[in-house]
């Protein structure tokens, strides 16, 4: 520890070169190979929305992931590129051109290919910028081509309005009876782990075991079924438009073991490879059950509790949901109607309180709780990343003393600090000041129990023996806006203000520091002090006293530190 407060900077800079090195790898696909954490819910996953602001098309269908990498997105308006940054529709080379700008399906194959399919019917396969069309000259059955599969030998499948293909060579030869295939239309096509083909038809499904050349019946009878899954266990799952997502119901299965059913519409279904499934839907944003195998045999209502919901309320670039993808890294893509979905694993997890609420601050409970207070209407007491809200009726500042006690203070029209017991208020100091208005907006209690409180066009009390007393040196404090106020571990007291003025109350010994002392922080917006160090930040950066004056924190490269409201030093010298 000696090294690290010696040269603080140092001990910084690496935490943040290490920082922003995660930072850009994780704004392309990053996150961890592993998976989505199933026991993160679907808020607390680390979400972004990409609209036709950040450039992102619209009515995306279909996402495939080539080998080099890049995110291809099949739309109604043609093929697009995404690298994590920058969309870019793509145009092939000159001499070739789609067969229509209408995309439904999408697959990529290990050769660094990819398979495309049209609303209106047709092929393409793109492969090192050359593009290759396929139709019904090419023994493609006519209507639109829902999706493609790739079996365990290397062939590929296409389900399409017009029945079902298969490439052979350089021509498509469509399934028919001689695979005991007598359907005219199929919807999806899907191959599991054991090599097993599943096709959805217009009325059932049926599959065709690997190395076998005639297809098996099922008992499953469905409606337009646009996609099919396999869960971890083993069990085959399907999408319905018109109905629900569920299991399906095949030969020899104990239908009290039988998965849940979400009833919702929807045209596509995900099992991640953690084992959570996701759902689309068609105008309800996203559906989430982490653990399947927890709710088997129960029916889940459209809006149901059992299901985690994610909509536009929560962020969501669309509520009508055309595809869902899971990249190699494990991310989870959503295209909608509007735009581009990520859902990615985070070390920060986000806490979803409810809205209206502004302006928190937050005291670190022991135990590991957190309570986060606003300012203006709400406090909640925080574990994990749930909050309770308590129902105390008051609101203001938050302030935790050296006895871990949390003090409230102030508020929206608040004149009062109270001290919180379970939920309850309790130990209420009202503040009976000879003034016309005021509002509480910095307090807390010295190492000695004296309660300091900063008010709007007040200056500085302190309570004593019950009474507040105006403090006797204000005119020797700055004139400026009072912004943030705290005591440290050797009872020195800290002012913060707008115009980049900080304060100290040492004793009988009071001391601004100014640019000339080193402080260039802006308007102060945060004082902290740990392992010896104190940290200040504000709207123009952040800086750290050594000796009697502050240096100003610098970054490799052009990152920047304003507008800082937080700081917080971690016992290993992380900032």
């Amino acid at each position: 520890m000696k090294s690290r407060a010696a040269n603080p900077k140092g001990t910084i800079q690496r935490h943040l070169s290490r920082f922003l090195l995660v930072f850009v790898f994780g704004a392309l696909f990053c996150a961890s190979a592993a998976g989505l954490d199933r026991d993160r819910t679907i808020t607390e996953l680390h979400h972004t929305a990409w609209t036709d602001v950040q450039g992102a098309p619209g009515h995306i269908t279909a996402i495939g992931q080539t080998s080099d990498g890049y995110l291809w997105l099949g739309t109604l308006t043609g093929l697009f590129r995404f690298d994590g940054i920058r969309f870019e529709r793509f145009v092939p080379r000159p001499g070739s051109n789609f067969i229509s700008n209408g995309i439904y399906s999408l697959l990529a194959t290990p050769d660094g290919g990819l398979w495309i399919g049209y609303v209106f019917g047709g092929v393409s396969f793109l492969k090192d910028g050359i593009l290759t069309n396929y139709g019904v000259p090419e023994g493609l059955p006519a209507g639109r081509v829902r999706n493609f599969a790739r079996d365990a030998e290397g062939n590929i499948w296409a389900a399409i309005d017009g029945g079902l293909a298969r490439l052979e060579g350089e021509r498509w030869h469509q399934i028919g009876a001689e695979w005991n295939f007598p359907h005219p239309s199929s919807h999806s096509v899907f191959v599991d782990k054991e090599g097993t083909l599943w096709v959805a038809t217009q009325d059932t499904v049926v599959f065709l075991p690997r190395g076998a050349r005639s297809f098996q019946n099922t008992t499953e009878q469905n409606g337009m079924v646009p996609m099919m899954a396999r869960s971890p266990d083993g069990s085959m799952w399907m999408a319905e438009v018109g109905k629900a997502v569920r299991q399906m119901k095949l030969p020899g299965i104990d239908l009290r073991s039988i998965g849940p059913e979400v009833r919702v519409g929807s045209k596509a279904l995900l099992f991640d490879r953690e084992g959570a499934l996701w759902i689309t839907t068609i105008g309800d944003g996203m559906r989430r059950v982490p653990y399947t195998d927890r709710l088997r045999g129960q029916s889940i209502a459209q809006f149901g509790n059992e299901a985690e919901i994610f909509t536009e309320k929560e962020g969501l670039s669309g509520n009508y949901i055309y595809t869902i993808f899971e990249d190699r890294e494990g991310n989870i893509w959503i295209g909608t109607a509007n735009g581009l979905d990520r859902f990615r694993e985070s070390d920060i997890v986000p806490v979803r309180l409810p809205p209206g609420d502004m302006h928190f601050g937050l005291a670190a409970n022991e135990g590991g709780e957190v309570w986060a207070v606003s300012m203006t209407r709400e406090i909640f007491k925080i574990r994990g990343s749930t909050p309770t809200h308590l129902e105390i009726g008051r609101n203001g500042v938050p302030f935790k003393d050296e006895e871990g006690t949390l003090w409230v203070g102030g508020g929206l029209g608040g004149q009062e600090i109270f001290r919180l017991q379970g939920d309850k208020a309790q130990d209420i100091k009202k503040l009976n000041l000879n003034l016309p208005y005021f509002n509480i907006n910095a307090f807390f209690k010295d190492r000695l129990g004296v309660f300091w409180v900063s008010v709007t066009q007040g200056g500085i009390f302190r309570l004593k023996d019950d009474v507040w007393e105006p403090y006797d040196r204000q005119p020797e404090l700055p004139k400026s806006t009072l912004i943030v106020a705290t005591v440290d571990s050797l009872n020195r007291k800290w002012f913060g203000y707008s115009g980049n003025a900080l304060t100290v109350i040492d004793g009988d010994n009071i001391r601004t520091f100014s640019p000339e002392d080193g402080l260039r922080v802006g308007d102060v917006m945060v004082i902290r002090e740990r392992n010896g160090h104190v940290w200040v930040g504000g709207s123009l950066g952040v800086a750290i006293l050594e000796g009697d004056r502050f240096r100003m924190l610098s970054s490799e490269g052009s990152q920047s530190f304003n507008g800082v409201s937080g700081i917080v030093e971690t016992s290993d010298g992380a900032l």
